[in-house]
């Protein structure tokens, strides 16, 4: 949208020079601006307030000229959020672009005698009349709204009129040699057969499986969580069970010391047997529990190998052709065969043989730089296909883009196009000017000392509840010149909505291959990722569960031992300390 205002603002110097005159129509309850606030200094130079509002209300008005002009419309413009995430308006937008303007127009207009330029005394009567027809065509209301006053409106027109004389001065020394080989242009004419149909179905189940698999993967992970959960349980019963057996042998140590305690000890003794017993038990069961979790978790790993069979699968099918794409392609062929049957492939009316298979039909033609084919619009199928082909020559077989929606039959018209070739190499020229151009106006503004009133500039709005229009000067008030001026600025505005107008075709094209070539790359990569994850939980899942059923396993069996060994001990140290406790008993009798 920036570029955009850039390029409006081009446009208006044409239009300020006295062919067209701002009028307001807005609100009449709008704030009174104070023209003469001070709105920024460039290099000790001031620029009023005034003048940045008249330069804000003479765009707004012009976009709303080249709206209704090409698009039927003049409402929500300037209203329209522009950045979300700062909650900035177009008509915000424009307003730093027309900072930026004013800051360049300054720079340029003290850099203007140095380069030789100079209002001619014709320019300056002209800009006099210009800005008296815009006071003598509002009312005093109107004026004080936009707070310009006829000096405003004559420094602004001066500062356009020089930036305008600029450009040439500032680029003299631009290199205009542009060899052949930088330049040669290839020509084809190509008719495009588009693919009807919505294919967000396949992507979506390819997602799906996708999602499937992440979300069994995730299961596969929980699972395994859970077995290495139950085998610490299995590990720390058997440390319990260890312990109850180490119980028991204090309490048979216990017997022996004391045979008034012998028959406790004994209790105690089948009491921490019991409780090995018990333990081993509990052992028993979490290593049940864990190799349960561990057969979870290979089944869980075992839908998550299903799941990403699925999206594999799914991508499959996507990636076969499609029912529209063979319908389309069909057409496609049928106009490769009616090219190929005329009397003279390499002359014949490609337009008119694609419109005698289906009258929707049409050609194209589009240009590639032969040494460097990135640089072109067009699809890189095409520009492989007729690699080595000599002039005229038709591409024998349709290609289908790399986004699968279009089939495209192709023609290389001129290996070597000539005129096109010119065409590049004045494109070439000036692009280096505008370049050269942007790069030492921008150097001056970036070493300027430039301060601008924040506060002042909030004054100024541009909203679509408070419009400007422009209309064309009365007859009685208008020269020769100024007639002239007016046709040659309705053809630049012209030219320029018409460049506008195309540029955002072709940036919109462009932003929606590279959104569905981002969604076919990210669904890939999710699929691709899903699957790896999944393959590499399910490995881990398998290897985790073997291991933790070893581990459980070898501890039950470990402290089953530890606790049986434990036991039959304490019973039988219990057993002879009632053994010695009856003798000494009897002896003692």
């Amino acid at each position: 949208m920036k570029a955009g205002f850039r390029k409006v603002a081009a446009v208006g110097v044409a239009l300020v020079m006295g062919t067209a005159l701002l009028t307001g129509c807005g609100s009449a309850k709008a704030a009174k601006i104070d023209g003469s606030k001070t709105l920024m200094t460039v290099n000790g130079e001031d620029v009023s307030l005034g003048v940045g509002s008249f330069f804000a209300k003479f765009q707004q008005a012009q976009m709303y000229q080249i709206y209704s002009m090409y698009f039927g419309v003049t409402g929500d413009i300037f209203d329209s959020i522009d950045d979300e995430e700062a909650g900035t308006t177009y008509g915000d937008t424009m307003k730093e672009s027309i900072l930026d303007d004013l800051k360049k127009m300054m720079v340029l207009k003290q850099h203007a005698e140095e380069k030789g330029v100079s209002l001619t005394d014709e320019q300056k009567q002209q800009i006099e009349e210009a800005a008296q027809a815009y006071i003598d065509s509002n009312e005093q209301e109107v004026l004080d709204k936009i707070g310009a006053s006829k000096d405003d409106v004559v420094t602004l027109m001066t500062l356009q009129t020089i930036q305008s004389a600029m450009m040439d001065p500032v680029v003299v020394d631009v290199d205009t040699e542009v060899s052949d080989e930088e330049a040669q242009q290839t020509t084809v004419e190509y008719v495009p057969i588009s693919v009807e149909e919505e294919e967000e179905s396949e992507t979506s189940e390819a997602e799906s499986a996708a999602s499937e698999a992440e979300s069994a993967a995730s299961e596969a992970e929980s699972a395994a969580s859970e077995a290495e959960s139950a085998a610490s349980e299995a590990e720390s019963t058997a440390s319990e069970a260890e312990s109850a057996a180490s119980e028991a042998e204090s309490a048979a140590s216990a017997a022996e010391s004391a045979v008034s305690e012998a028959e406790s000890a004994v209790s105690e003794a089948e009491s921490a047997a019991s409780e090995a017993e018990s333990a081993v038990s509990e052992a028993e069961s979490a290593t049940s529990e864990a190799e349960s979790a561990a057969s979870e978790a290979e089944s869980t790993a075992s839908e998550a190998e299903s799941a990403v069979s699925e999206a594999e699968a799914a991508e499959e099918e996507s990636a076969e052709e499609t029912e529209a794409q063979k319908k389309a392609k069909e057409e496609a062929e049928a106009v490769l065969a009616a090219l190929l049957a005329a009397e003279d492939p390499a002359t014949a009316d490609l337009n008119e043989i694609a419109k005698g298979v289906n009258e929707d039909y049409y050609s194209l033609s589009g240009q590639f730089t032969k040494s460097d084919v990135e640089d072109t619009s067009l699809d890189a199928e095409i520009v492989e296909a007729v690699q080595g082909l000599e002039d005229g020559a038709v591409v024998d077989h349709v290609i289908l883009n790399e986004d699968g929606d279009t089939w495209y039959v192709v023609r290389l018209e001129h290996v070597i196009d000539d005129e096109a070739t010119e065409s590049k190499k004045a494109s070439i020229i000036t692009e280096r000017k505008q370049d050269l151009y942007d790069e030492t106006v921008d150097g001056w503004v970036e070493e300027a000392e430039i301060t601008v009133d924040e506060d002042a500039w909030k004054l100024v709005t541009l909203s679509d509840s408070d419009p400007f229009t422009l209309k064309a000067p009365a007859a009685e008030s208008t020269a020769e010149a100024a007639e002239s001026g007016a046709e040659e600025a309705a053809s630049e505005a012209e030219s320029a909505a018409e460049e506008a107008v195309s540029s955002a075709a072709s940036a919109a094209e462009e932003a929606v291959s590279s959104a569905e070539s981002a969604a076919e790359e990210a669904v890939s990569s999710a699929a691709s990722a899903a699957e790896e994850a999944a393959s590499e939980v399910t490995s881990a899942a398998e290897e985790a569960a073997s291991e933790v059923t070893s581990a459980a396993e070898e501890a039950v069996s470990e402290a089953a031992s530890a606790a049986e060994e434990a036991a039959s001990e304490a019973v039988s140290a219990a057993e002879e300390a009632v053994s010695e406790a009856a003798s000494a008993a009897e002896e003692a009798a």
